[in-house]
């Protein structure tokens, strides 16, 4: 039986009864996951669906509760085939802070403005949320000049497939395009990186899907 890779601190959530609460996993032996949910949630006597994220992916499984005491639940830990990926999302997205260089684009690929910049607030290898001073909206076209540590930088085209005015500026959801395989392969091992690194000093950057 192939049980799934699921790191501790690792927020996830749980559905019960239609409604979705957020809880993290504490810790986990070979068989048993250890959550922490919110103080005062009542376990239900029917399984609860876990979302998790593993390995780049978001899955969800169906699962009883072993046991509990007071906030903290043990769910049987699931094995891959319990589960199902969830199409939501194909990627983990991380929190990640960088400031990138940007230019406006034509469909074709022609330079379409001047150079500007973007701050990034998280990633994943499909894509990532920025904020621009510039008014963007969707369907516009970034080459996206990403410098990562110890990578090369990498050239992405990337569509805007949502832009929002705030106080700070134009937020924007930005979708990857044109990925070679190799920059996406890239792009999913600098994240899990980062994942372990977080991890190590008791920080989840994982963020939900």
């Amino acid at each position: 039986m192939a049980r799934m890779a699921l790191p501790s601190f690792q927020s996830v959530t749980l559905e019960i009864d239609g409604t979705e609460h957020a809880a993290q996993i504490l810790g986990s032996s070979e068989q048993t996951l250890c959550l922490q949910v919110a103080p005062g949630l009542l376990p239900p006597k029917m399984p609860v669906l876990l979302r998790f994220a593993s390995q780049q992916f978001y899955y969800q499984a169906r699962l009883p509760i072993a046991s509990h005491h007071e906030c903290w639940w043990f769910l049987p830990r699931p094995d891959e085939k319990e589960c199902e990926r969830v199409q939501r999302r194909t990627f983990v997205r991380i929190q990640f802070n960088a400031l990138v260089v940007a230019m406006p684009i034509t469909e074709t690929g022609e330079p379409n403005g001047e150079l500007t910049s973007l701050t990034i607030a998280n990633l994943s290898a499909e894509g990532c949320y920025a904020m621009a001073q510039e008014a963007y909206g969707a369907g516009d076209r970034l080459l996206i000049f990403l410098s990562l540590p110890d990578l090369p930088t990498m050239n992405l085209v990337g569509t805007i497939v949502r832009s929002q005015l705030g106080e700070e500026g134009y937020g924007l959801g930005i979708k990857f395009e044109e990925l070679a395989r190799e920059q996406q392969e890239q792009l999913a091992a600098f994240i899990n990186a980062e994942i372990q690194a977080g991890q190590e000093l008791g920080v989840d950057i994982i963020l939900p899907g």
